[in-house]
């Protein structure tokens, strides 16, 4: 099972990383004490992008940043009660690196994210970073094309075996295939959406060879749209795209299959700044037609995370604040019916 961190403000920017797994989550629709909570400190600023729940384990990736050095990738292991098991610091000499998301392949993890480039300055391109598990060994790779900034934002593997990465390039949505060592199969700038652009999350197409992506089109301070598009496995083209206009600042950051199908999205809307805005959740039929739209949950913040319930109620968790000045994690439960 996976858990996304995300915040559409900066509120992961914490000096404490707190780790607060509650049942609810994943067992029962019923309020439930803490399962256990752990603080880890290592640097003056860090952040959690992304935890995978495993058997014995759990994997966390995060970054980190010293108060006199740039910042740097982390990839720790704990075990279900939070002791740390393994740790693997990945650092860029010629300055910042950060990870956003990881998938698992067997006994390999492979992240993405993005690394300042060797020339300097403020330009930075896609990784992609591998990881034994087993060996605790990893090797870094920069991805794609380098004549632009680009950042890799969320990571699927695909069913022949390669890796799928989707997130923007000179801010406009972009998506790369590339093998297990980081070579290019296709890549595909999706160009012609206005102002800053980007794509968020990947979901397989059932039955097809295929994918839904999510993301962002139109953005600046005051305005912003969700985008749905469908992009091809062989070649990366984008056979369709629809766009959601909910008002003023919105944006998507995770998109989940619905086992009674459709699907569920969640992420921020309905925003007049950069910083204050909604947490937003709705539910779309399988040709993207809304079902019901609840964007009354999360305030001055975003939902960042949407997990589906065995009698189909949904979880949602992101962070609160609805005086503007202090956010908190929240967790709320959903009807998978109508939202409420």
């Amino acid at each position: 099972m996976l858990m996304r961190t995300y915040a559409l403000k900066s509120q992961l920017m914490k000096s404490v990383v707190i780790i607060l797994l509650a049942c609810l989550l994943y067992c029962n629709a019923y309020p439930q004490n803490k399962y256990f909570e752990k603080l880890y400190k290592w640097e003056a600023v860090q952040e959690l992008r992304k935890v995978m729940l495993l058997e014995n384990e759990m994997i966390f990736a995060g970054n980190a940043k010293p108060e006199t050095d740039d910042w740097y990738g982390q990839v720790y292991v704990t075990g279900n009660f939070g002791d740390t098991l393994a740790t693997q610091n990945l650092s860029n000499p010629y300055g910042y690196m950060g990870f956003v998301d990881f998938v698992q392949l067997g006994n390999f993890f492979f992240f993405t994210g993005n690394m300042t480039k060797p020339i300097g300055g403020d330009t930075f391109q896609t990784l992609l970073l591998t990881w034994d598990r087993n060996s605790n060994q990893a090797n870094l790779h920069y991805v794609g094309n380098s004549d632009n900034n680009s950042v890799g934002r969320s990571i699927i593997s695909s069913p022949d075996g390669n890796l799928i990465i989707i997130g923007h390039y000179a801010w406009q949505p972009y998506a790369i295939k590339t093998d297990t060592l980081g070579n290019t199969i296709w890549e595909q700038v999706y160009e012609g959406y206005p102002l800053l652009n980007w794509l968020t999350d990947i979901i397989p197409v059932p039955n097809e060879e295929a994918y839904y992506v999510i993301g962002t089109v139109g953005w600046n301070v005051y305005n912003g749209d969700i985008l749905v598009a469908k992009i091809r496995d062989t070649d990366g083209q984008m056979v369709w795209d629809t766009i959601y206009d909910f008002g003023g600042v919105d944006g998507a950051v995770e998109i989940k299959r619905s086992q009674s199908g459709g699907y569920f999205i969640c992420g921020g809307a309905e925003g007049f700044s950069n910083t204050q805005f909604k947490g937003v959740t709705f539910k779309v039929k399988e040709d993207f037609g809304i079902v019901w739209y609840n964007s009354n949950i999360l305030e001055n913040c975003g939902c960042g995370v949407i997990h589906e319930l065995p009698g189909g109620d949904v979880i949602v968790g992101g962070c609160n604040d609805p005086q503007g000045e202090f956010a908190q994690m929240q967790i709320i439960k959903l009807s998978g019916i109508d939202g409420s």
